[in-house]
Parts: structure tokens; C-alpha cells; sequence
């Protein structure tokens, strides 16, 4: 909440908030945000991926935490008619590259473009804010991994990732993966003609 009032004050409040900052207690302040940071995993994340090192989760760490998100939406029947909430995903992708570390917001995106995909068939509702947020994720995938360092097992990869669920994802969502692929491709063979 920190984080989030800093960066979008209220209009009426930044100064406020502001003024509060400056006469506070630097000792008051740090036990506030260590007692914040530790509760509050999605605001510790973004701390960290802005101030610190950025947690080392895996892909495979992050698509359990969303999956977690539709099990939890319907927990009687595999099916979803409601909009799930991805904007901590989504924030914790954009710090990191606001940051200049774009593995680890691909890391991010790829977890939701996976999990997304792979559970796109539970949709029942809300297909537009699905579909919405696996192209923002999938478009952001395919930008980290190009702005990122190169690395040629990294872009490797992440190509033969949008290959093989062009093939075995979802198959409303194989034209995305295609489309991407060949983009990736192209800005790759672009920066490598510079």
C-alpha cells in the first residue's frame, strides 16, 4: 500500500503523504515496512524487484501461485465465470522492467501466459478479461525476452517455448502463440543486423 500510494498519489493527498515521509521516524518507518513486508508477499515482491534483489521464483513457482488463483475461484467445479485478479503479476512484471531486469519480468509473464493458457478451458465467463490479460502477458513475454541480455539459450528457449504451445496449448490460443513466435523471431534478427 506503501508502494502503491507512492507511486499513484492521490491528488489531494500527495502532498500529505509527502510531508508524513519526510517528519517520520526513519527507525518507526523501517519497523512499519518490515512489519508490512513480512504479511504482504505481493508488496515485498515489488519492494524487493524495486529497491533490492529480486526473489529468485521460478516460472514454475509463479503459475502455481496463479493456478492457486483459479482453484480458488470455484472451488466446487473446474470452471470459472468470474474475472480473476492477475494485477499483482502484472505490477510485480512491469517493476522489474521498469528496472531494467528483464529475465526476471519474463520470468513473471511467462508463468501467467502459461497458466493462463492452460486453464483457459475452465473459462466459462469473463472470456474477454482472459483473453485480455494472456495477450498483455504474452506481449509482454516476447518484449522482456528481447530487450533482455543476449543470451542465446535464454532467446532459444523462449522460442522453442511459443513453438511447442503453438502446437500442444490450447487451441483457441495457438494462433497467439504462432504470431508471437514469429515476432520474436523477427525483432531477434533485427537486433542481430544492428
Amino acid at each position: 500500500m506503501l508502494l502503491r500510494c507512492v507511486d499513484d498519489p492521490l491528488a489531494d493527498e500527495g502532498d500529505q503523504l509527502d510531508a508524513t515521509l519526510d517528519g517520520a521516524d526513519a527507525d518507526e518507518l523501517r519497523a512499519f515496512l518490515r512489519d508490512e513486508l513480512a504479511t504482504n508477499t505481493d508488496l515485498r515482491d515489488r519492494f524487493l524487484a524495486r529497491v533490492g534483489e529480486p526473489t529468485s521464483q521460478s516460472v514454475d513457482e509463479h503459475r502455481t501461485a496463479i493456478d492457486r488463483r483459479f482453484e480458488e475461484a470455484n472451488p466446487e467445479y473446474p470452471v470459472v465465470f468470474e474475472p480473476i485478479d492477475f494485477t499483482q503479476w502484472f505490477d510485480l512484471a512491469n517493476e522489474y522492467r521498469e528496472q531494467g531486469r528483464y529475465a526476471s519480468a519474463a520470468t513473471v509473464s511467462r508463468a501467467l501466459v502459461e497458466s493462463l493458457n492452460d486453464n483457459m478451458e475452465r473459462v466459462d465467463g469473463a472470456y474477454d478479461h482472459f483473453s485480455r490479460a494472456f495477450s498483455r502477458a504474452l506481449d509482454g513475454y516476447v518484449d522482456c525476452v528481447t530487450s533482455a541480455e543476449r543470451d542465446a539459450d535464454a532467446i532459444t528457449d523462449a522460442v522453442a517455448f511459443l513453438d511447442e504451445r503453438a502446437t500442444s496449448g490450447t487451441p483457441l490460443l495457438a494462433e497467439h502463440f504462432e504470431k508471437a513466435a514469429v515476432e520474436l523471431r523477427e525483432k531477434l534478427g533485427e537486433q542481430s543486423d544492428e
